[in-house]
């Protein structure tokens, strides 16, 4: 398992340069108190403590787009696919739309 420094020291590998650099300015980080970093990494992004969350009119836009230009490609249906599942799967299991409508 990681110390706490070395989460500290690993999470900001996962970032671009941009946030990285703020990152490393937040409180936490030079202590290396992992969970002091995290809550302050999570405190400079509205409703990152709340989840992912979806609505009805973002599944609604994904088909849309995608009813808009036809889908002739395996790779194209593969894309639908991608963005359309993880939007209708959240929406069911947050009981938002049925299995039914999805």
């Amino acid at each position: 398992a990681l110390s706490e420094a070395d989460k500290c020291k690993m999470i900001v590998r996962y970032v671009n340069r941009e946030t990285k650099r703020f990152w490393l300015t937040l409180t936490g980080y030079e202590s290396q108190d992992y969970a002091l970093f995290k809550a302050s990494i999570l405190a400079q992004y509205s409703g990152a403590d709340k989840g992912q969350r979806y609505s009805i009119r973002d599944l609604e836009r994904i088909v849309i787009s995608y009813a808009d230009n036809d889908i002739s490609t395996e790779t194209e249906l593969l894309q639908y696919y991608r963005q359309f599942r993880p939007v209708a799967h959240w929406l069911v299991a947050n009981s938002k739309i049925s299995a039914r409508e999805r």
